[in-house]
């Protein structure tokens, strides 16, 4: 199990709601109707991921906090 940071961008958000969907465990949404992150090893790395991928507005973001390596969404190398 990797150390995940889980960021919502409460701009970015337009509660969708598909993160609630996939990890209830993790993401809620909250009394503005904008997802919020809780604990992300309430559920399974795996979980967390496809929670994060699932959001349309790419609001989520997910970094390996042990490399800083950003996960989700995903970097593109400049070529």
């Amino acid at each position: 199990m990797t150390k995940l940071n889980v960021v919502v961008d409460h701009g970015k958000c337009q509660a969708y709601g598909a993160c609630v969907k996939v990890a209830p465990e993790v993401f809620r949404l909250n009394a503005d109707n904008k997802a919020q992150s809780g604990d992300p090893t309430a559920a399974p790395d795996e979980v967390v991921l496809k929670a994060a991928r699932c959001c349309p507005y790419r609001a989520i973001t997910v970094i390996d906090a042990e490399t800083g390596a950003q996960l989700i969404p995903r970097v593109r190398a400049n070529s």
